[in-house]
């Protein structure tokens, strides 16, 4: 076999499957790992000109009319392929250039080209940097930045994610009949955050699942403790434990607090075994509060809108919970510690949650909630709603369970009315302009939707 490229490794392979002896010559040499890192900045490492003692991988031929670039060495041409799996269009079977075979060259290759997929481990690349939203913005710029398009399509992108697509269809004319009510009933949880930081330098707290218990201290309040392997920001977020429902009182006094105890502080900013120290309580409420969120100019980038929280019309949500400092110190008391708090909730008032719900939530009708029971938006058939935006109301305990429990309902709500009338939910999307599903696409024109691979996001 001459040549080990592409062409010549799998004919080589597939030869030597069947029992035949194989021997493959190659120009150049195998090249490790190391050598192609080191060649990105040492051309012997590099360039293939064994004329001139360059004994690396890669190689440029100028001829009259053309110049072609190529890989030297155990590999071939797949040297330097950069890794792209890429399938043809139609067209390039139908060329007249092909000779003809009985069933066309696309059936032909049918299969194998799967077979080639899979043996070379393709997969759609997820990351998405600045050269990547350039070019994006080229293909837009040339008309080629065309939406996905679907007869439905789901929006699960998370509370943040979801409401501000949401607002930005809405704004851009795309989807305009999404409801008033967008952006309200937005749920922390009713959450407040404190910790404890064990006293002994050696104590390990970090054995077992991140969360493995919790307890109800009354009949609204739900805790449980965190195990924070990762956790190194917390060193810069925690500062002394300071009671208090008056949000600028609070501050005062853990400003003070501070300002009496600096060394206190930077003692445990730096600790030793920091992580391995600290425990974590997340308390949670199902009582009745809430925030706003609104589509609005960046303070920062006024030319830019945004999403920007605002007091909502009931109770707002605290930054404080009586019964989270309660915890915090009876917990230090057991193991031997010093309780904390969340800075961002002692001196700058807000109510931390990693259980944000609602925004898009359920309704009556659009003038009660942006979607129906069934998760449908209200004003646009085809359209749904399924992630914690669609709660209406504080869960009080951790909502991951509640949220896949909802989607499991919708997905056997959405059968059996496709069982009763499969044109039901998408009749009216055909002739309703304003339900284009392209508003909900998570990613037009991303410079990955050629690979014969990707999907939805």
């Amino acid at each position: 076999m001459i040549g080990g490229g592409f062409g010549g490794a799998v004919s080589a392979l597939r030869l030597a499957d069947e029992g035949r002896s194989v021997l493959v010559l190659e120009q150049g040499r195998r090249h490790s790992p190391a050598d192609l890192l080191a060649a990105r900045t040492d051309p012997r490492k590099y360039l293939w000109m064994p004329e001139l003692g360059l004994k690396g991988f890669f190689w440029q031929r100028v001829l009259r009319h053309v110049g072609i670039i190529g890989g030297a060495g155990v590999g071939g041409g797949s040297i330097v392929w950069a890794g792209v799996l890429l399938e043809p269009e139609d067209e390039f079977f139908t060329d007249p250039a092909w000779p003809a075979v009985a069933d066309g060259w696309h059936a032909q290759l049918a299969g194998h080209d799967r077979t080639a997929a899979r043996m070379l481990g393709r997969e759609t690349t997820s990351h998405v940097g600045e050269m990547d939203r350039h070019l994006e913005a080229t293909a837009r710029s040339m008309g080629a930045g065309e939406t996905l398009r679907a007869a439905e399509v789901v929006v699960a992108a998370g509370v943040l994610g979801t409401v501000e697509l949401l607002f930005r269809s809405r704004q851009q004319g795309l989807l305009p009949r999404v409801s008033a009510r967008l952006g309200e009933r937005v749920r922390t949880n009713s959450e407040a955050i404190t910790a404890v930081l064990a006293d002994d330098p050696h104590a390990d707290l970090t054995r077992g699942p991140t969360i493995s218990s919790g307890f109800y201290p009354d009949a609204a309040t739900h805790v449980t403790q965190n195990r924070y392997a990762g956790g190194w920001h917390m060193r810069l977020q925690l500062g002394p434990l300071v009671d208090g429902a008056d949000p600028a009182r609070r501050r005062r006094a853990a400003l003070a607090e501070l300002a009496r105890h600096p060394v206190r502080q930077v003692r445990l900013m730096t600790a030793r075994n920091f992580i391995e120290r600290l425990s974590v309580f997340t308390v949670m409420q199902n009582v009745e509060n809430e925030i706003r969120l609104v589509f609005d100019r960046s303070p920062i980038t006024p030319w830019r809108r945004v999403l920007r929280s605002r007091a909502g019309e009931g109770e707002p949500a605290p930054s404080y919970l009586p019964q989270a400092n309660e915890v915090a110190r009876r917990f230090a008391e057991s193991v031997g510690g010093r309780p904390l708090d969340l800075l961002l909730e002692s001196v700058g008032g807000k109510s931390i949650t990693a259980h944000v719900l609602g925004g898009a939530a359920m309704g009556t009708d659009a003038s009660d909630g942006v979607i129906d029971t069934d998760h449908r938006v209200f004003g646009h058939p085809g359209l749904y709603v399924v992630d914690g935006s669609a709660i209406p109301a504080n869960v009080g305990v951790n909502p991951s369970l509640t949220i896949t429990a909802m989607a499991e309902r919708f997905a056997t709500r959405y059968r059996a009315r496709r069982a009763v009338s499969p044109a039901t939910e998408t009749a009216a999307v055909a002739t309703s302009p304003t339900a284009s599903p392209t508003a909900a696409s998570p990613n037009p024109a991303s410079p990955t939707a050629a690979s014969p691979t990707n999907g939805a996001p």
